[in-house]
């Protein structure tokens, strides 16, 4: 997994630092209720924004894509 991470190309802009799951995890932990998820790279905002705007087949067939 840490060769992944140091690997050079296009899957590098969508690699975040340990640092930035720390501050999700210390906000998590600091809140009251905490939320049920915590997004952390641009992925996984994009795919839950589309959660909410695609139907589900659709959805399925980009998740397949991807």
């Amino acid at each position: 997994m840490a060769a992944r991470l140091q690997k050079e190309g296009a899957a590098v802009a969508f690699t975040l630092p340990a640092e930035a799951v720390v501050a999700k995890v210390i906000h998590a932990l600091e809140s009251n209720p905490p939320k049920t998820r915590y997004y952390v790279t641009i992925p996984t905002y994009l795919f839950a924004i589309l959660k909410y705007v695609l139907p589900t087949l659709w959805l399925d067939a980009l998740i397949r894509k991807v």
